[in-house]
């Protein structure tokens, strides 16, 4: 029975390890824009001393802001991405794998690092998601507050 070569689909499975690596930059890109709006916002309302009547309303849009910029901290806040690196001091095992299981065993290794930085960038999706819609839904509350004044 002739063995299989696997090489192009560990080649293939790196590959897309390196995509789901990738993916956090435009993660923190956005996480970035959002919480700049809510720094100018917030900025907006304290100069604008809007301490009027509205004061109900001017905290609720002020903590939704803040909220925002804490779920934009926690969207940015650094992660450990896995990779699939093998520090030959602490696995001396994989020196003695012949080809084969080798290429097994890397297949593996880059399955669960996937999987991983997969769960990682779905929890920062999320968290950038919570963060902009709070946004957006202060900024209407804002030009609500100033356009109906």
């Amino acid at each position: 029975m002739s063995q299989q070569d696997l090489t192009p689909f560990l080649d293939a499975r790196q590959n897309q390890l390196q995509l789901e690596m990738a993916a956090a930059d435009p993660i923190d890109t956005k996480a970035l824009g959002v919480l700049a709006s809510d720094f100018a916002m917030l900025l907006f309302i304290a100069q604008s001393a809007m301490t009027d009547v509205r004061a109900a309303f001017t905290l609720l849009i002020t903590l939704a802001l803040v909220i925002s910029l804490l779920l934009s901290c926690a969207a940015i806040w650094p992660r450990d991405y896995a990779g699939t690196s093998t520090n030959a001091l602490e696995h001396p095992e994989y020196l003695k794998f012949g080809s084969a299981k080798l290429v097994r065993q890397l297949i593996a290794d880059s399955e669960i690092a996937i999987l991983q930085n997969q769960s990682i960038n779905k929890h920062r999706w999320k968290r950038c998601s919570q963060s902009l819609i709070l946004t957006l839904l202060a900024s209407a509350m804002l030009f609500a507050m100033i356009y109906f004044k």
